[in-house]
């Protein structure tokens, strides 16, 4: 009996957030990767390693250890990070676009799971979600709104 390998799990993982600000405020808040240990709270410390046309490579020191990030702008609206971590690798595509009210921030990822975490992908999924909403929703939100000045 012949065995096929087993397909990465992957997740689609959405959200979004209204921020009562610009697009361009959120979107420029997020593109300036240098500050992000202090947008972020799962982030220590970033360093820029190489430079790829419209792309960064970063070195991210993550609650968890090193990462690798690579960081590519499509102005005005669209930011692409492509994360590789020990449990799993992701592409998260964030887009910011104004509304009536200010902004709509959302983020979509493709988290491809490793390992044992592969055929637990429906139990994570939501765990996902909850981390995306804590850990990059809520902190954009809350920074873009309370940064004052600059162009809008």
């Amino acid at each position: 009996m012949r065995h096929r390998p087993l397909a990465p799990a992957v997740m689609i993982v959405r959200g979004g957030v209204d921020v009562a600000a610009p697009a361009a405020r959120a979107y420029d808040l997020y593109a300036d990767y240098r500050n992000w240990p202090a947008l972020f709270p799962a982030i220590n410390a970033v360093r820029e390693t190489g430079r790829d046309g419209d792309a960064v490579e970063l070195a991210i020191e993550h609650r968890e250890g090193s990462v690798t990030n690579r960081l590519r702008l499509e102005p005005p609206a669209r930011i692409v990070v492509t994360e590789r971590k020990r449990r799993y690798d992701a592409e998260f595509v964030n887009t910011f676009r104004d509304t009536p009210t200010g902004s709509r921030y959302e983020v979509v990822g493709e988290v491809r799971l490793r390992g044992w975490l592969r055929p637990l992908a429906p139990i994570i999924r939501p765990y996902a979600r909850r981390q995306l909403r804590r850990l990059t929703l809520a902190p954009m939100k809350a920074a873009a709104e309370a940064r004052r000045g600059g162009p809008e």
